[in-house]
């Protein structure tokens, strides 16, 4: 079981080292894409805004009812999504959502080594090593997930970005 854990900590403590260089890469290259992405994102959740706004302008009150259910229930998904998505753009709050639970992860292997030690006062050492895996595990989880729809993110803004170049190549020899 020790030596699960050692691969383990070696683990977290290589994808600490892996995850730094790897975002300030991904984020240097991919800057144009991923900005060109967090735009679009935005105007269309200024477009489902105006969806609204017009409707509200230019209905009486008893159609104004039946429109806004209707939009509702039609637009209610894809601005979750494209709020979702918007956020993923975010490079500030990604790095957060990474190298927090990946430090959290770390101190609690941390932790768990210190309550291997003769140091340690605690009663209950084997109590505290086991929450300290666990709560490492889970934090480490996350920080996977977490880097799985960054990536993610990243390829497709990365492809959307080549679609838009394409599709003006296209329209300019058309023209």
């Amino acid at each position: 079981m020790k030596e699960i854990i050692e691969i383990y900590s070696k683990i977290v403590v290589a994808t600490f080292g892996f995850i730094g260089p790897s975002f300030t890469l991904l984020i240097s290259i991919f800057i144009d894409a991923i900005e060109k992405a967090r735009i679009k994102k935005e105007q269309q959740l200024e477009t489902l805004q105006s969806l609204y706004d017009s409707l509200y302008k230019s209905r009486n009150n008893t159609d104004i009812e039946k429109g806004m259910k209707k939009i509702l229930k039609e637009n209610a998904k894809q601005k979750t999504n494209i709020i979702k998505e918007t956020n993923l753009l975010n490079p500030k709050r990604q790095i957060k959502r990474v190298f927090i639970p990946l430090i959290m992860s770390l101190f609690f292997i941390s932790l768990y080594y210190y309550a291997r030690t003769s140091r340690c006062i605690i009663e209950n050492i084997d109590a505290l090593k086991i929450i300290a895996i666990i709560l490492s595990l889970c934090f480490f989880a996350y920080c996977l997930f977490a880097l799985w729809q960054i990536l993610n993110m990243v390829i497709d803004a990365k492809q959307a970005a080549i679609k838009d170049k394409t599709d003006k190549v296209v329209k300019q020899e058309i023209t």
